[in-house]
C-alpha cells in the first residue's frame, strides 16, 4: 500500500521496492507481483545468510538467547538492508506501519517500526484497505491476510482479536466484548509508557496461551516472576507456557523475587536500550 501511495504521489520512476525474503518465503511472490503491477524498479536481497551468521556469532557470545531476540532479528536486519539500499541510492525509507498496528504496539523497534516518513500512521487497517481500492489495487494486495512473517500465526491470531474490531474501537470507542476491550486497552497503555513488564501470572502461568500471545504481541521485554520455586511444586506446575516468550524467569526467592526482577530489568534496559 505504501509503495502504491508513493507511486501516486511521486511517480513510479522515483520509487524503489526492496524485497527481503529470509530463505524460501512463501509470500514473497505477492511482493514480486506488487512490484510488477506498479512497474517500479526493485532489488531483492535474501537475509537468510546474514541472519544465520549473526545468530551464530551471538550464540557464541551469550550463554542463551531469548525467543524474542530470534523473532525480532529478521525485521531489524531487513531494516538495516533497506537503509543500506536507501543510502547507496540517496533515497528515503518509507515506514509501512499503520495506526492499528501502532495502537497496540504491533511492530519491532528498529525493525518495521523504523523509517524516515510514515504515510499510513494515521490510518486504520480498514482505512488503508479503502485507500488501496481507490488506488485501484487488485484484491490480492488489498485483502491479503495480514501476517508479520515472524511466526506461523497471522497478526490477528497473535493479537487475539481482529483488526475490524480494533479499528471500530479506535474510531468509535465501541466494542462488544469486555475482555477484548481490556486487552486492547492494556496493549495500548503500554506503548510509550512502559519500558518492560515484570509479570507474576500465578496459576495462569501453566495454561494461559492468551497471556502468552499478549506478551508476544506487545514486543516489550517481560520477566516472569514467582514467589515460590514452581519446579519444586507439583509436576503440573513445572511447565510455564509463557516462559518461551519472556526474557527470563525468577522464582523461589519470596518477595525478593520482585527485587531481583527489577534489578534484571534495569540492567537489561540499560544494556540493550530496548525501550518501546
Amino acid at each position: 500500500m505504501v509503495a502504491a501511495l508513493c507511486v501516486e504521489a511521486l511517480g513510479r520512476e522515483r520509487v524503489i521496492g526492496v524485497l527481503l525474503p529470509k530463505g524460501q518465503q512463501p509470500d514473497i511472490d505477492v511482493s514480486r507481483a506488487l512490484v510488477a503491477h506498479l512497474g517500479i524498479k526493485s532489488y531483492e536481497i535474501n537475509i537468510a545468510a546474514c541472519f544465520d551468521g549473526l545468530l551464530d556469532e551471538v550464540r557464541l557470545a551469550l550463554p542463551e538467547i531469548a525467543v524474542q531476540t530470534v523473532t525480532n532479528l529478521p525485521p531489524r536486519l531487513r531494516m538495516a538492508a533497506t537503509y543500506a539500499v536507501s543510502q547507496s541510492l540517496n533515497g528515503r525509507v518509507a515506514n509501512t506501519c499503520n495506526l492499528s498496528e501502532d495502537w497496540v504496539g504491533y511492530a519491532t523497534r528498529y525493525g518495521d517500526g523504523a523509517g524516515d516518513f510514515s504515510p499510513l500512521s494515521r490510518l486504520t487497517v480498514q482505512e488503508v484497505k479503502a485507500v488501496g481500492r481507490v488506488l485501484g489495487l487488485p484484491s490480492m494486495f488489498v485483502d491479503k491476510t495480514p501476517i508479520d512473517g515472524l511466526q506461523p500465526k497471522t497478526d490477528e491470531e497473535n493479537l487475539g482479536f481482529t483488526y475490524a474490531v480494533l479499528d471500530r474501537y479506535i474510531r468509535t470507542g465501541e466494542i462488544d466484548d469486555a475482555k477484548t476491550k481490556e486487552r486492547i486497552d492494556r496493549l495500548h497503555a503500554a506503548m510509550g509508557v512502559y519500558d518492560g513488564v515484570i509479570l507474576n501470572a500465578g496459576a495462569y502461568t501453566h495454561y494461559s496461551y492468551a497471556i502468552r500471545d499478549a506478551i508476544a504481541a506487545i514486543r516489550l521485554p517481560v520477566i516472569e516472576v514467582h514467589l515460590s520455586n514452581i519446579h519444586a511444586r507439583e509436576e503440573f506446575r513445572h511447565t510455564s507456557v509463557i516462559a518461551p516468550v519472556c526474557r527470563g524467569q525468577i522464582a523461589g526467592f519470596g518477595p525478593m523475587s520482585y527485587l531481583l526482577a527489577l534489578t534484571a530489568m534495569w540492567e537489561l534496559l540499560d544494556d540493550t536500550k530496548e525501550k518501546a
